[in-house]
């Protein structure tokens, strides 16, 4: 809300009783908004979205989407609340990226001829694969790496630090989400110069990251700038209790009230205009779906031998189950898959936008996760919580920590431990047996899941903003 200068008394007082009358502004800080990909713009959209239900005006400040190339993903603009002020800043790591692409995109048509493919997003996956595979992108990611620090986007928060001073002034509290840390550096450096509470939502942990920095020097300052969001901010926002342990542990000294978790959730506007799939009668194969990409190969590979095995054993036939992959594939699941012989049973369908791979959970029969090593001890799959809204059934292949715990009590799904390829097998021939005799779809009716609604969520965060301000008055 903006409020324009005034002199005298009479004005003034007319301003503090508009002022004490206005609505609170929260100023979000993400590289993770509409219409970005990924589940971190979910998680952003639905809390700006359901803020103003609570009280809350938002304005959120991210990267200008002209740039986002194969990132971009139209459908998710559904998310996008529309009397949300959005604020684009234009990051210098996009800028270059696009700008390459799009020469490396001219040369190679100049030298072969147009041979794109004509649908859009096909289109975009098609310029960065070449990219991808080309010299100026392993340039181009040493100098990400060794002078921006991997996946910071420091630059990005130099421009908003520079661009966005008004609206941080605007704001009665500053939030930030990341990765990347660059989200929290700004929303830092904003919060220090307007004085302004800071909220520092962690998604992800930066120093927990599976890539990991160039050097060791690098590791270190990538551990002093989480350790800097961390000792900065006002509260400190988790997606999971074993997250915030971690930064307790990690960052002596630090009161545990300053810690809040709030898990990621479901948007039932995901689910809007979708109609599950029905159980045909006689229909011979069960289908078992994995949407997303897969970070560890441990529960991957025991799913894939567990298949193998109840097809060798003829427990399940070859022509009564299929296992399909939506997202982004490596060639080290392709080869794997090869190597075990199950190229008939499996399919790749590749990156899709976020409405047509909801259609795909929508249509399968069981829902695949997986996670293991940190990745189950830290984090919970956001893909999770969108399998959930779709009612179907879940095969976790997970070690034990906070996500195998939420499929537990909720009764969403079967577990089975990685690297246990009989408690795997057991999961997928328990779930086969019920396919075929046309009880699979009863299975999730008592889930037990409104606790991640994304509004009830977003009602913590709310309550968290308001305690704030409370403090300030």
């Amino acid at each position: 809300m903006k409020i324009e200068d005034a002199t005298g008394s009479d004005a003034s007082e007319a301003r503090f009783a508009s002022e004490s009358r206005h609505r609170p502004r929260a100023l979000f800080v993400t590289l993770a908004y509409p219409p970005a990909r990924g589940v971190g713009s979910l998680r952003t959209a639905g809390f700006a979205r359901h803020l103003p239900d609570f009280g809350w005006d938002v304005t959120v400040v991210t990267v200008h989407d002209k740039h986002l190339g194969q990132h971009h993903d139209a459908d998710l603009l559904r998310f996008a609340r529309d009397d949300v002020e959005v604020v684009r800043v234009t990051s210098p790591m996009y800028l270059m990226n696009h700008n390459l692409q799009k020469a490396m995109s001219f040369l190679r048509r100049r030298r072969a001829g147009d041979e794109r493919p004509t649908n859009p997003v096909a289109n975009q996956r098609h310029v960065a694969t070449g990219f991808r595979g080309s010299r100026a992108f392993r340039a181009f990611g040493i100098v990400n790496d060794w002078l921006f620090m991997r996946q910071a986007y420091l630059p990005w928060a130099m421009c908003v630090r520079a661009k966005c001073v008004r609206e941080a002034r605007r704001a009665d509290v500053i939030i930030s989400s990341a990765p990347p840390i660059g989200s929290h550096v700004a929303a830092g450096l904003l919060a220090r110069r307007t004085r302004r509470p800071w909220i520092a939502d962690f998604r992800d942990l930066y120093s927990a990251t599976k890539r990991g920095q160039p050097t060791r020097f690098h590791d270190e300052i990538a551990r002093r700038l989480e350790r800097w969001c961390v000792r900065t901010a006002d509260r400190i926002v988790t997606a999971s209790d074993a997250m915030a342990k971690r930064l307790m542990d990690t960052n002596a000294g630090i009161e545990p009230s300053r810690f809040v978790t709030i898990t990621n959730g479901f948007d039932r506007l995901a689910a809007a205009g979708f109609e599950r799939a029905t159980e045909a009668e006689g229909r011979r194969k069960m289908r078992i779906s994995h949407v997303g990409r897969i970070y560890e190969t441990e529960g991957r590979t025991t799913f894939l031998h567990a298949l193998k095995s109840l097809i060798d054993e003829g427990t399940v036939p070859r022509d009564g189950i299929e296992f399909e992959l939506v997202g982004h594939v490596i060639p080290d699941e392709v080869q794997q898959v090869r190597e075990l012989g199950l190229e008939r049973v499996c399919a790749f369908r590749g990156l899709m936008s976020q409405r047509s791979a909801f259609q795909a959970m929508m249509d399968t029969d069981v829902l695949l996760v997986e996670a293991a090593g940190e990745g189950a001890t830290l984090y919970i799959r956001a893909k999770l919580f969108e399998y959930m809204l779709t009612g179907n059934p879940v095969l976790a292949v997970v070690a034990d920590g906070p996500m195998r715990r939420i499929i537990e009590k909720t009764r969403v799904g079967i577990c089975a431990t990685p690297g246990n390829v009989d408690e795997t097998k057991h999961a997928i021939l328990e779930f086969h047996r019920m396919f075929r005799e046309g009880r699979l779809r009863a299975w999730t009716r008592d889930a037990d899941v409104e606790a991640f609604d994304r509004r009830t969520l977003t009602g913590s965060l709310a309550r968290t903003m308001d305690s704030l301000i409370d403090r300030r008055q």
